[in-house]
């Protein structure tokens, strides 16, 4: 039987570990988006197939609460 005994991590020198938010977010959702969608020639990220759907339905609505959520962000 094995046990973890450490873990070792790396990273870029003046560069926070773990740190930065390179995922990409659900348009929908807000959560983790792991499938493209693409609207008026730009690519947008989804989680699911629930949201790739609603997206598909309205897509200038999530595109217009998506940029609303990223501007609060800054």
């Amino acid at each position: 039987m094995f046990t973890k005994a450490y873990q070792v991590g790396a990273t870029k020198k003046g560069v926070a570990f773990a740190s930065g938010d390179t995922a990409p977010e659900c348009v929908v959702s807000g959560g983790l988006g792991t499938m493209a969608v693409t609207h008026m020639g730009k690519t947008y990220y989804v989680c699911c197939s629930g949201c790739r759907d609603a997206f598909k339905e309205e897509p200038a609505k999530y595109v217009k609460e998506f940029e609303a959520r990223k501007k609060e962000k800054k």
